[in-house]
């Protein structure tokens, strides 16, 4: 997990099976936050049928409610889903076997003066998604 928080934009990731039916690995910084990760809420959302729902009523990361800001389902390359609460904002992004959630804070982790974008994390994100592809997962 650590390559995916090593930037500083990101301070919690988990990776789950992509059907959602069982963790994989998580962060510790997530430890008494990971069973309040909605993954019905979340896999329902990466389908046409549950996008609407996900833009309507949010989705449920760590016991909080995200607002929906985006969700890409057209290509099965690019599947993800982009959340804001305030200034921190979570993802999930899926692969053909995984499905990782990762979330960032207001600040940048490594430069708490510094703030952490959305896309910057995102993109961080995103990095990370590459390379659990490229192990074959």
């Amino acid at each position: 997990m650590g390559r995916a928080l090593g930037d500083g934009y990101l301070d919690k990731a988990a990776l789950f099976s992509a059907d959602g039916s069982s963790r994989w690995a998580y962060t510790t910084s997530w430890a008494n936050e990971i069973d309040k990760i909605d993954l019905a809420q979340i896999t329902k959302a990466l389908t046409p049928a549950g996008k609407d729902a996900a833009f309507a009523n949010g989705i449920h990361i760590g016991g909080e409610r995200y607002v929906t800001t985006d969700i890409s389902i057209d290509d099965p390359k690019e599947v993800y889903i982009k959340m804001r609460k305030g200034k921190e904002g979570a993802f999930v992004l899926k692969t053909d076997q995984t499905l990782i959630i990762a979330h960032h804070p207001e600040n940048n982790v490594l430069s708490p003066t510094v703030p952490a974008t959305s896309q910057e994390a995102f993109n961080s994100c995103y990095k990370f998604k590459e390379y659990i592809k490229s192990t074959g997962y």
